[in-house]
């Protein structure tokens, strides 16, 4: 058995010796693929346009609590938002291809967070 494998070996080189640019084709394609992969997508994504609707705002201005904490906390040269007083309309505005989504945080979000981290601390103590 191990000269049938080892004929097959020495078969396989001399078809690999004799044809050289078959060779390069094959280490070559997957370079370029990779390569144009990593320049097309690999990117950081920018002024990507987004709706936003702030329920916890108060008549358009935002208070003190954790929506606007946490808007704060996204990259403006990454994300455009565009702030909206009416849910629906952002979401037509995303419909018709002129935002990619809609933040939507509702008026209940300072609340529901504490919330939550209320019932971890209390999961946690038991």
């Amino acid at each position: 058995h191990i000269h049938k494998i080892y004929a097959l070996i020495m078969k396989d080189l001399t078809l690999v010796k004799r044809n050289i640019s078959l060779l390069i084709f094959q280490f070559l394609i997957p370079v370029i693929q990779i390569s144009l992969f990593c320049l097309c997508i690999g990117r950081n994504a920018e002024h990507i346009s987004m709706a936003l609707y702030n329920g916890e705002a108060v008549h358009g201005f935002p208070t003190e609590n954790l929506s606007l904490q946490l808007l704060n906390k996204i990259n403006p040269q990454q994300i455009d938002i565009t702030s909206f007083n009416d849910f629906n309309k952002a979401m037509d505005l995303v419909k018709q291809g002129q935002y990619w989504s809609v933040i939507a945080i509702q008026d209940n979000f300072t609340q529901a967070v504490k919330n939550k981290f209320a019932l971890v601390l209390v999961y946690i103590e038991f």
